[in-house]
């Protein structure tokens, strides 16, 4: 059970103590006033591009996977696996989603799970590389690096994590097992390389990519730009490029704590002449609850179609079981 886990506890204690230092460096007075200054207009479009970035991710998904699977069964497991995302810690919904789309698809788990992996690398290459490229713009600001240096840590740190798991796992098994594993596992990684590899795809990748990081960066935009008037685009990007690095990182059901403390920190660090600590928070408290309520709702759309369709295909099952079997009975006839 995943109460019984020290990682989930772990987890519990970073975003418990992160929401207590955030909330303790803006204060309730002050933080309640800024969030009552938030411009609705600037919040709507930021629910837009959240839409939008949510279905490219979804596009980009679907290109990623060898194997081929609709534009829709990528978007209900996807919308499934962020529902969990906000109900489960330590990012279950990844899991879920793999699950989900492997059983709508009928489709390998080891095609999926390469695909998520890859999707994964491919962000923490972007951030790191717009991380270098801000910080290079900017100069002087030491601190934002080293917030930054901490979150990939985390990150690799939680990579182990899952690594040690899966070789505890291993050890379960039989070695013929895990050499059949390991040679699926195998052709799975050579026939996935194979695929990115393919001119038509690679380029897709990276547009679609792009066009992601691009309506993320002008999300967080808006959503600076609700309580702040004068953004600029090297706030937005920055912000964004630490928010993903954030909610990479394995923690509480939606990130909650560590999005608030990191979304503050690489606001106020690098600009403390313009943000303070109650305006930089009540920013990524609009950003988080906007992510929550699009994840939540796409989520449960997401759940009532797939609810249908696996029905559907339960009842298709049961179907053939009887007509295989009355087929049967009647051959012994």
């Amino acid at each position: 059970m995943i109460l019984k886990k020290p990682i989930f506890w772990l987890a519990m204690i970073i975003s418990v103590s992160s929401i207590v230092v955030a909330f303790s460096l803006s204060g309730l007075d002050a933080l309640l006033a800024s969030i009552g200054k938030v411009e609705a207009d600037m919040v709507f479009w930021c629910v837009v591009a959240t839409f939008i970035h949510f279905l490219i991710r979804n596009k980009r998904w679907q290109i990623t996977i060898e194997q081929k699977c609709s534009y829709l069964g990528c978007l209900w497991a996807q919308g499934i696996g962020f529902l969990f995302i906000f109900l489960l810690p330590l990012r279950l919904g990844d899991p879920v989603r793999i699950f989900t789309l492997a059983k709508l698809e009928n489709i390998s788990l080891l095609n999926i799970g390469a695909s998520v992996i890859f999707e994964r690398l491919v962000d923490i290459f972007m951030a790191l590389s717009l991380l270098l490229a801000v910080t290079a713009y900017l100069g002087q600001e030491l601190e934002i690096t080293r917030l930054a240096s901490i979150l990939s840590a985390l990150l690799f740190l939680g990579l182990a994590v899952v690594t040690c798991l899966l070789l505890m796992v291993a050890r379960l098994q039989s070695s013929s097992r895990i050499i059949q594993l390991l040679n699926r596992l195998s052709k799975v990684t050579l026939a996935s390389i194979k695929h990115y590899g393919k001119s038509r795809v690679a380029k897709s990748i990276i547009f679609w990519t792009l066009a992601g990081w691009l309506i993320g960066v002008a999300r967080h935009w808006f959503g600076i730009a609700a309580f702040v008037p004068d953004v600029n685009l090297i706030e937005a990007t920055l912000l964004t490029v630490m928010l993903a690095l954030a909610v990479a990182i394995p923690s509480a059901p939606g990130f909650i704590g560590v999005f608030q403390i990191v979304g503050q920190q690489a606001l106020i660090l690098p600009f403390a002449d313009k943000y303070d600590a109650a305006t930089a928070l009540s920013i990524t408290i609009i950003l988080h609850l906007v992510l929550f309520a699009v994840c939540m709702l796409t989520g449960i759309v997401s759940a009532i179609q797939v609810g249908k369709k696996l029905q559907l295909l339960a009842f298709l099952r049961n179907m053939y079981d009887k007509a295989a079997g009355r087929q049967k009975n009647s051959n012994i006839d």
